[in-house]
């Protein structure tokens, strides 16, 4: 032990009588050992995470090579992963450490939306669900609500930021689309000179049938017949 920690072993002389003896004293030297604090990164894909070396015994100063090629006792702003670090003493013994760090669960976000029965009518849905992370969640959307489920909401794009208990995020987009555009195509024919005879016949597809009709001439029905010009 003493030759390879290059430990010093005095040698004592004592005279008894007319004879010298020399003794070795026996030294206790005590190998590199060490160990990893570690402190994971709070959220699913953030980077604080860290690594401190604890060296016990061994001689200073002491090197340290990290897997990702930093040389401090001390690493941070870690993702997680796997990392290994060789530790070295002053007497050129070394030691190999090794340590996980684990990030938080991901926050998963999903959700059903339901269309605006109309073009500018505001009674469209998104039923989100939220599962993950550590909750209770908090609720953001892009337009200011922050409940859990998005209700009276117009066509158009949504985006929600949940925040869980320990201020981990996840963002989610949704669309509330349309209902189904209403078609109108037709045909006319012009009446004959002054006369009322003639017509217009309309066809219609989307929407949700049955449909109603109003004309500009106050007709309910949907094809109009013996008209005027005009």
């Amino acid at each position: 032990c003493a030759a390879e920690m290059n430990c010093w072993q005095p040698v004592v002389a004592y005279k008894a009588s007319t004879c010298v003896n020399f003794e070795t004293l026996t030294v206790s030297c005590r190998s590199l050992t060490g160990s990893i604090d570690k402190q994971n990164p709070t959220c699913y894909g953030s980077t604080n995470g860290s690594l401190t070396v604890v060296v016990k015994d061994g001689r200073e100063p002491y090197s340290f090579q990290w897997s990702n090629g930093l040389t401090t006792q001390s690493v941070s702003g870690l993702s997680a992963g796997q990392y290994s670090v060789v530790v070295r003493d002053a007497s050129g013994s070394e030691i190999t450490l090794e340590e996980t760090l684990s990030e938080g669960e991901k926050i998963d976000l999903s959700g059903v939306s339901t269309p605006a029965s109309c073009n500018g009518v505001a009674d469209g849905s998104i039923d989100l669900y939220a599962s993950g992370g550590l909750p209770p969640y908090t609720f953001s959307w892009s337009n200011g609500s922050n409940t859990e489920d998005l209700q009276n909401a117009a066509s158009g794009q949504y985006s929600v930021t949940v925040t869980d208990s320990k201020g981990c995020t996840s963002i989610a987009n949704f669309t509330v689309a349309n209902g189904s555009t209403i078609n109108i195509t037709g045909t006319q024919v012009k009446p004959e000179c002054n006369d009322s005879n003639g017509y217009i016949d309309i066809s219609m597809t989307g929407g949700t049938a049955p449909y109603t009709f109003l004309w500009s001439n106050g007709e309910i029905s949907e094809d109009l017949s013996g008209i005027a010009e005009g």
